[in-house]
């Protein structure tokens, strides 16, 4: 039973990269999107573009830009404001798996991940013993991280020329994690 099973499960497989998937070469589509990342922990929005390099393979580069995340500290006189903007650059090749009535497609690509901080200190904070310590301070810093992506989609057509896509896609660099996307694509 298990051999069978093993056979009828490598000749599907087998089925599916056989038989290709048709989305056209050269068919351009560009779109909005909404995100969220699981260590951002914000909602993003950004823009996408499919172009087909081939019948089963198309480039699909993305912008992301994550809403900034605030966190505010307040003791006594003292009052501290956390700012954070993330962003996201994708160009991910897309390898259609199924193309019937959806599209149904593995990603695979490279993220670049902008990461910006600043923060505003000011108050005073009271020391023992001593005079109050006065603080006024902003300080900033960026990043940039260079990763890998990894994921799977699907593009649902609503009309001839709108479709719905909805993406899962690990990136995996020094700031990890998962981002789920949705959004609305048309053809050019």
């Amino acid at each position: 039973m298990r051999k069978l099973l093993t056979a009828t499960l490598a000749a599907a497989f087998m089925m599916m990269i056989a038989i290709p998937a048709m989305a056209q070469q050269g068919e351009m589509k560009l779109g909005g999107l909404v995100a969220y990342g699981s260590e951002v922990k914000q909602p993003g929005f950004g823009v996408k573009f499919n172009y087909g390099i081939t019948d089963q393979i198309r480039l699909a580069p993305a912008f992301t830009y994550f809403l900034p995340k605030k966190e505010e500290i307040s003791l006594y006189t003292y009052s501290a404001e956390y700012k954070y903007n993330f962003w996201l650059l994708d160009v991910d090749g897309n390898y259609l798996f199924l193309n019937d009535g959806f599209e149904l497609y593995g990603i695979a690509g490279l993220n670049v991940t902008g990461i910006s901080f600043s923060s505003t200190i000011s108050g005073d904070l009271p020391m023992y013993k001593s005079d109050d310590l006065d603080l006024d301070m902003d300080e900033s810093a960026s990043d940039t991280n260079f990763g890998l992506n990894i994921g799977a989609g699907i593009q649902y057509p609503v009309s001839d020329n709108m479709f719905i896509l909805g993406e899962a896609k690990y990136v995996l660099s020094s700031a990890d994690q998962l981002v789920v996307s949705a959004g609305l694509m048309f053809k050019l």
